[in-house]
């Protein structure tokens, strides 16, 4: 078998929660909401 549908060593795999585990994600995501608050509240 050439390799196909093995592991890779040293790769880490995501929790059930996914990406949106992430803290990069979470504090992007804060990001985000503040603005378009602050975007609405401002028109």
């Amino acid at each position: 078998m050439s390799g196909w549908g093995r592991k890779a060593k040293g790769k880490r795999q995501m929790g059930k929660g996914g990406f949106k585990e992430l803290s990069v994600w979470q504090n992007g995501k804060d990001l985000a909401v503040y603005v378009y608050r602050i975007k609405i509240t401002t028109i």
